[in-house]
């Protein structure tokens, strides 16, 4: 179960830099095509690169094949964020922000939450450790029983 909670809280850390992610892989992709319409665009240029081929066609396909590897990743790059946010969405609204703001975007400490819920400090940990637990359950587990 240990190993459960590690995997959970690394998705929860790695939840933020996937969602920034998303929109940086979009962006490349968006110019690798402008580039390869340019590139379509222009007439082959007759210099051949060192295995006899076009430079011009090199470029291509150089710029195909990173297409497709960014295509892939920004796939499962989409699904791990789909997937963390529908877990997320099966909290109730306080466990929710509690853990969006303590453990993804780290923005607020243990302590400015429970001034926040206008609680004893000592309870956040209870209530972080139960969100999590539910967490785990519906991501390891036939999802939550209280």
């Amino acid at each position: 179960m240990q190993l459960h909670r590690e995997w959970l809280m690394n998705d929860l850390k790695k939840l933020q830099t996937d969602r920034k992610s998303l929109q940086n892989i979009q962006d490349e992709l968006h110019s690798l095509e402008t580039e390869y319409t340019v590139l379509k665009a222009t007439s082959y240029d007759k210099i051949p690169s060192g295995n006899g081929g076009n430079s011009q066609l090199d470029k291509m396909e150089m710029n195909l094949a990173k297409r497709e590897e960014l295509t892939i990743c920004l796939q499962a790059t989409r699904e791990h964020v789909e997937f963390m946010e529908n877990l997320l969405n099966q909290l109730d609204r306080d466990e929710r922000d509690l853990i969006d703001k303590t453990v993804i975007l780290h923005s607020k400490t243990n302590e400015q939450m429970a001034e926040q819920f206008g609680i004893d400090p000592r309870q956040i940990y209870n209530r972080k450790r139960t969100a999590i637990d539910k967490l785990l359950h519906l991501r390891f587990g036939r999802g939550y029983r209280p």
